[in-house]
């Protein structure tokens, strides 16, 4: 699929989510609409993820606890709607933001001036944290590393717990 026929399906995603805004997360409307817009977002370039995994990240539904209350009221699905709303302003942040075309040439003869190219400019890069080497502490620099497997510690002999001898009393 393209993007602009993704696009066009995702503002008729928006419009159904305020037809269904109405239901509750367990109705079979709103899981076929929740379902179709996934399959819908998993079509998309690599540059939508953080938007895609935000959309994820909504539960639809209220997973508290709620004291003093034994059955949690169908009615009051407010944290449905929230969250409804919520993936229609992700889905219309999806549609409004534009892919940077980085292959779009002029397709004119251009001279070989710097002043008549266009620069662009890139945002800052945040630096990698630079790896602080191997750190060695005294313990670690006196220890012995086995060499066969005879060196190697065996572990605790199952059965009876070991406890710490008493001192006897004078």
């Amino acid at each position: 699929m393209e993007i602009t026929e993704i696009t066009d399906s995702l503002k008729t995603k928006i419009k159904e989510s305020k037809k269904i805004s109405g239901l509750n997360s367990k109705h079979f409307g709103f899981k076929n609409w929740h379902t179709t817009t996934l399959n819908l977002l998993r079509n998309l370039p690599p540059i939508y993820l953080p938007d895609i995994n935000d959309f994820k990240k909504l539960a639809f539904e209220d997973t508290k606890f709620h004291r003093g209350k034994r059955f949690f009221s169908q009615t009051d699905n407010t944290k449905y709607r929230e969250d409804l709303e919520s993936a229609a302003v992700i889905l219309e942040k999806i549609i409004s933001f534009k892919i940077p075309d980085k292959h779009k040439t002029g397709g004119g003869v251009t001279s070989g001036t710097d002043d008549t190219k266009k620069t662009v400019k890139k945002p800052p890069r945040k630096p990698l944290p630079k790896k602080q080497g191997v750190v060695i502490t005294a313990s670690v620099k006196n220890a012995k590393k086995p060499k066969t497997s005879k060196d190697v510690r065996s572990p605790a002999k199952t059965g009876k717990a070991s406890r710490r001898k008493k001192k006897p009393v004078k």
